[in-house]
C-alpha cells in the first residue's frame, strides 16, 4: 500500500474556483478518508480519573467521548485506555474504532439498498480487499473510474454520518458525478 501525499489542490489566491477544481478537491478529500480507513492508524489515550470528594465513589471519564463507568465495574483499576483511529479533517482529528465500526455496521444493515451496498464496500476497505488507492498519479480516478468513484462516495457517506461537516459538500459533488454518468470525473 503506497503512502500517498495529500493531492488536495486549492485554487491560487485571486483565481476563480472552477468545476474542475471542485471535483479534484472532492476526489482528494475522499482519498484522504479512504487511506485513513485502510491504514487504521491508532492513538491510545489514558482515561482520566476524577473524584468529587469521596474516593470510594471515584469514576472514570474516558477522555474525548463523554463515556462514564465506575472504577469498580471497569475491571481494570486505574489504567483505563481508549484507542482512537486518526481520520482527516474531523473536529477532533480522531474517532474511536467503535464509532467507525458502528457507522459501517449501521450502513451495511440499512434497509436502503444503496446505503447497504456502500457499507459493504467499506467493509472491503477495512479488510484491504479494495483498491490500494482511489486516485491515479495525476489526481483523477483510478481505473475502473466508476468503481473508485463509488468507493469515494462510500467513505464520504461514512464521514458525513460520523459528523465530518466538511465532507458533506464533497459528497454532494461525487454523488452528482455518479448520477450524470461520471461526466467530469
Amino acid at each position: 500500500m503506497p503512502d500517498l501525499p495529500c493531492r488536495r489542490r486549492v485554487a491560487p489566491r485571486g483565481s476563480e474556483v472552477t468545476p474542475r477544481v471542485v471535483v479534484a478537491d472532492a476526489r482528494a478529500y475522499a482519498e484522504e478518508w479512504y487511506q485513513a480507513l485502510r491504514k487504521w492508524e491508532t492513538i491510545t489515550v489514558d482515561a482520566a480519573r476524577y473524584s468529587s470528594g469521596n474516593p470510594d465513589g471515584a469514576r472514570f471519564r474516558v477522555v474525548g467521548t463523554g463515556s462514564w463507568g465506575s472504577a469498580a465495574s471497569s475491571g481494570v483499576g486505574f489504567t483505563n485506555t481508549l484507542s482512537y483511529v486518526v481520520v482527516p479533517h474531523h473536529q477532533l482529528g480522531r474517532l474511536t474504532a467503535q464509532e467507525i465500526a458502528r457507522g459501517v455496521s449501521d450502513m451495511t444493515e440499512s434497509g436502503l439498498p444503496e446505503l447497504a451496498q456502500l457499507g459493504r464496500m467499506l467493509e472491503r476497505v477495512r479488510a484491504e480487499t479494495s483498491p490500494a488507492t482511489l486516485l491515479r498519479e495525476g489526481g483523477g480516478w483510478a481505473f475502473p473510474r466508476e468503481r473508485t468513484a463509488r468507493y469515494g462516495v462510500a467513505v464520504l457517506t461514512l464521514a458525513v454520518r460520523l459528523g465530518d461537516r466538511n465532507a458533506d459538500g464533497h459528497l454532494t459533488v461525487l454523488q452528482g458525478l455518479l448520477r450524470t454518468g461520471g461526466k467530469g470525473c
